[in-house]
């Protein structure tokens, strides 16, 4: 899933309800630049395999709002978005903690 969405500036939404993430290792810029975003449901994904995960939300909703998108996540989840590794910028974009 490396770069998959990578650089799709003018994506403003994605359904990823139905990916199957239980088995991914590199996760890597999978959404960096996807500057116009309005916001990010991954509750649905697994980190099982502790997958690679940086710059992954590298200038996230950049373009969006004048107000940080909502990036959606499990509380399984929110250890491998740190900001010093997936790039998030509080200034486009936000963790939101939803479900287990």
């Amino acid at each position: 899933m490396k770069w998959m969405f990578n650089d799709c500036e003018s994506l403003t939404s994605l359904n990823l309800n139905n990916f199957n993430t239980s088995s991914v290792t590199n996760m890597e810029s999978m959404f960096a630049i996807c500057e116009s975003l309005t916001s990010l449901d991954l509750c649905s994904f697994s980190f099982n395999k502790k997958p690679n995960c940086s710059n992954m939300f590298r200038s996230v909703g950049y373009k969006s709002t004048n107000q940080p998108i909502s990036i959606y996540v499990t509380a399984d989840g929110t250890t491998y978005f740190e900001e010093e590794t997936t790039y998030i910028d509080s200034d486009y974009a936000t963790l939101v903690v939803k479900g287990n």
